[in-house]
């Protein structure tokens, strides 16, 4: 019998032989690759057969494993070569893994993979954005069927659209049905790092200043309320990561999500994601109904992955109600947008008339810190440059005008081209009255 090891691990090149043959026998017969192609549909066969699946990942490799030795055997009598090793992970990674993507998906520092159809695709790799062969129309299709089994998900003219994780990974997916997407299925896969970065980490790389971080660990020790904003890609998620972890270990916390994407280090957590309604009838479950939950299950804390729609309107409620130290994320362009972005999301939640400086109040009492950043291009020579993300500012809201509504905010620390300077600045009385509350000593801000 074969060593026994990790073969979906391994033999990488046999993978890209997989791409486009699901077609059975070929002229090229007698090579791996095409065996590679054979085999797995006679794997796939037998674990129907068995009432099994791809899923269940022991049987799989026990099946593939009979069938590659009842191979090798063959091969042994014609005195033909075969790298059993190499079509055992060849099929393993067809069978259990993510079809042709796993070569990239496996590859250290990939944090997306990108397929637009079958025209192109492209991995993200830390800094770099690399161009990788188009899949096939059934390459294609093999991996949504891949994909959509390991999230437990569904996908078709009537529902074109899937946001959702790998069950049991540190994956999200995103996935537009061919219905309504002219180059086919268009494919987003993020990958999340298993060891997140933390606030140290995020300083090394030049995201933010020590003082900026120093700042932001005092602010959550004081359970202020902290909005990060941004545009897409710009790390506003790994930031909050970072934060939550500087969350103490006494505290309970809610995590709200759709889907879960954060690290959930603390003890006493708890994690709810949204759901849609399904064909059985399952009811939608939405942000809005897990932060009206969430005031009902006695949190410390509460952490909204993001608000995108009339759930700010609830966040709002529940920030200023005595929610204190949470946490969310927002699209905006800029730390003052925030507020309008805010009042924007807050009318489609509304379920009767609301003035607007009402809206407003909610909004100035909820915010403590508003924290934006940007997703930059860094020229490195001659070169393409390399991409990053960069906190461009952090404001403190230190007051409200109330004959217009419109909130006041203290400009702490802003992006100079080159890095992140403090402007000194002052606390609201909020904030420093909150410090005093929770025992943390009020940042001394030094300007730059």
């Amino acid at each position: 019998m074969m060593e026994e090891r990790d073969p979906v691990q391994r033999s990488f090149a046999l993978r890209r032989g997989v791409r486009d043959s699901f077609e059975g026998l070929s002229e090229a017969e007698d090579t791996d690759t095409a065996t590679v192609s054979r085999l797995t549909e006679e794997v796939r066969r037998r674990l129907m057969e068995a009432g099994a699946s791809g899923g269940n990942a022991a049987s799989a490799e026990s099946v593939a494993r009979s069938v590659v030795d009842e191979e090798r055997l063959r091969r042994q009598l014609r005195n033909q070569p075969m790298d059993a090793e190499g079509v055992l992970g060849g099929i393993l990674q067809a069978v259990v893994g993510l079809g042709t993507i796993d070569e990239y998906r496996r590859m250290p520092g990939t944090t997306e993979i990108m397929i637009n159809g079958t025209q192109s695709a492209w991995v993200y790799r830390g800094d770099e954005r690399l161009s990788i062969p188009a899949l096939s129309q059934e390459a294609l299709a093999r991996t949504v069927e891949l994909l959509l089994r390991e999230s437990g998900e569904s996908i078709g003219p009537m529902n074109p659209l899937v946001d959702a994780r790998l069950l049991g990974s540190r994956m999200r997916i995103n996935i537009v049905d061919r219905s309504v997407s002219p180059y086919g299925y268009a494919i987003t896969l993020r990958i999340f790092p298993e060891q997140p970065l933390d606030l140290e980490s995020l300083v090394a790389k030049g995201t933010l200043s020590k003082q900026a971080a120093d700042f932001l660990i005092a602010m959550v020790r004081a359970r202020a309320n902290i909005v990060i904003a941004g545009g897409t890609s710009s790390g506003k998620t790994t930031t909050m990561a970072a934060l939550t972890e500087r969350i103490p270990e006494r505290e309970r916390v809610i995590f709200i999500e759709a889907p879960s994407e954060l690290p959930h280090t603390n003890p006493n957590h708890v994690v709810w994601e949204t759901r849609r309604a399904s064909a059985e009838g399952g009811k939608t479950v939405t942000i809005g109904d897990l932060i009206v939950n969430a005031m009902r299950a006695r949190p410390d804390r509460i952490v909204v992955g993001e608000v995108r729609d009339g759930a700010a309107l609830e966040m709002m409620e529940a920030m200023g109600t005595g929610h204190e130290g949470s946490l969310t994320t927002l699209h905006a362009n800029d730390a003052r947008d925030v507020f309008v972005r805010l009042l924007s999301l807050m009318y489609m939640g509304m379920r009767h008339d609301m003035p607007e400086r009402m809206l407003y109040y909610k909004i100035y009492s909820a915010i403590d810190v508003v924290l934006f950043q940007r997703e930059m291009l860094e020229r490195l020579g001659g070169g393409p440059g390399r991409v990053r993300r960069q906190v461009t500012e952090i404001h403190v809201v230190t007051n409200i005008d109330w004959s217009t509504g419109q909130i006041q905010t203290g400009e702490l620390f802003q992006y100079d081209g080159e890095r992140l300077r403090c402007l000194g600045g002052e606390l609201s009385p909020r904030l420093v009255e909150r410090c005093s509350r929770y025992g943390v000593a009020v940042p001394r801000l030094v300007r730059d």
